[in-house]
């Protein structure tokens, strides 16, 4: 019962990605919850069933067929659970159907851990379910994007979400939103609502011993992207912009989503290379000249606050990015560039910040937003939230 004792940092982590998939936001935050509580992290169930056999079929990388609880550190586990139902995303009825099989899983995890009162906390509007099939003290759902805006060329799918957002919204007890403007559009839904934009992991990338060999054997300038291609990359404008200028050396780096490159491929200057590990990112972007954010004018990207930014900036690089009002902010540090014209000219001007006045400075105020940027002063703002949602319920917080 609410304020008979103190309740510990417990958390149940519901995430949208999976755990050995790229160390974005939910990997960096849950990791550092993990050193200050314990928490467990629940990978979606994602592929489903014949998507699993599928990637079989063709010899791909499958999830485990069977439900698998691992240790990752002293207080962080991972539960994966097997490939389960098609149609989540497209029928409610064969969600609650996946979501239900997750909380039976989940609540055994959370039995064998010793988890009695934990914070529940979801990702996505798919798993709204989990708020009446599991028990919990608080309910945090940590908004990440806005979910409906993936699925503008899936109308079904994008009613589905929106629905299932608009019903979760107000039952939860606090919104961890991932940029201001996420978080003005759920206050539509829910008064408790907290502003966590991104970060980057400043001590890990900054490190950078050097350039990565592979790449700079490319030639340079080096105009790169470290990240995942999508339906949401601005290809186009990169495409056209690196056939007007041969010189200009172009990398990509990072796995393709949703995407196809076909009408990308030819260019001698214009490469895609594979997704690198973790420990790779920084003399990976040690690499690049220019750093580029192309980024599709869009209702999702406008919600975005890009891990990318941060990242990039740890290094001091000179970012071109599409124009997002997150990044307004950083107008003085940050190019944004709208097309051809704009981003060929910013990158120019990147190019030429080396032999100006003043790049030195430039160089160390971007290492400083970077600095006051990073995931540990996140999670210390997430923990602030969770305190005093959980006075407001009637808890004493003991973390």
């Amino acid at each position: 019962m609410a304020g008979e004792s103190k309740v510990q940092l417990d958390i149940l982590y519901f995430g949208m990605t999976t755990w050995e998939g790229i160390t974005g936001r939910a990997k960096q935050l849950a990791t550092r919850l993990g050193r200050l509580g314990r928490v467990c992290f629940v990978d979606p169930i994602t592929p489903s069933l014949p998507g699993n056999l599928l990637r079989w079929s063709r010899g791909d990388r499958t999830r485990p067929w069977r439900t698998r609880l691992e240790q990752e550190a002293d207080r962080l586990w991972v539960l994966t659970p097997p490939p389960a139902l098609p149609w989540g995303f497209d029928v409610a009825a064969c969600n609650s159907l996946n979501q239900a099989l997750v909380a039976s899983l989940a609540r055994r995890a959370a039995k064998r851990l010793g988890f009695a009162n934990p914070i529940l906390w979801i990702e996505h509007p798919l798993e709204g379910d989990q708020i009446d099939l599991l028990d919990h003290r608080m309910v945090c759902y940590h908004c990440r994007d806005n979910y409906p805006a993936f699925w503008q060329h899936a109308p079904h799918r994008q009613r589905l979400v929106a629905r299932l957002e608009r019903t979760t919204l107000p039952r939860v007890d606090i919104v961890i939103a991932a940029s201001s403007a996420l978080a003005q559009r759920c206050r539509s839904g829910n008064a408790h609502v907290r502003a966590v934009p991104n970060a980057a992991d400043y001590a890990h990338i900054s490190a950078a011993e050097g350039p990565s060999t592979e790449l700079t054997k490319l030639g340079r300038p080096l105009i790169g992207y470290l990240g995942t291609l999508s339906h949401w990359s601005d290809l186009d404008t990169v495409y056209r912009v690196a056939k007007r200028r041969p010189g200009w050396q172009f990398a990509l780096v990072g796995p393709v989503e949703n995407l196809d490159l076909d009408p990308y491929l030819g260019l001698p200057n214009m490469r895609f290379l594979p997704r690198v590990s973790y420990d790779r990112v920084p003399e990976t972007l040690a690499a690049f000249d220019v750093c580029l954010l192309p980024r599709k004018q869009s209702d999702l990207t406008r919600h975005m606050d890009p891990i990318k930014v941060y990242e990039y900036l740890s290094l001091g690089k000179p970012v071109v990015a599409s124009p997002m009002p997150e990044l307004d902010r950083y107008v003085d540090l940050v190019y944004q560039a709208d097309g051809v014209d704009e981003f060929e000219a910013a990158i120019g001007a990147a190019l030429a910040e080396s032999g100006q006045q003043g790049s030195a400075e430039r160089h160390q105020a971007r290492r400083a937003v970077a600095r006051a940027n990073t995931w540990d002063r996140r999670v210390q703002q997430i923990l602030e939230a969770l305190r005093e949602t959980d006075r407001r319920l009637g808890y004493t917080p003991g973390y």
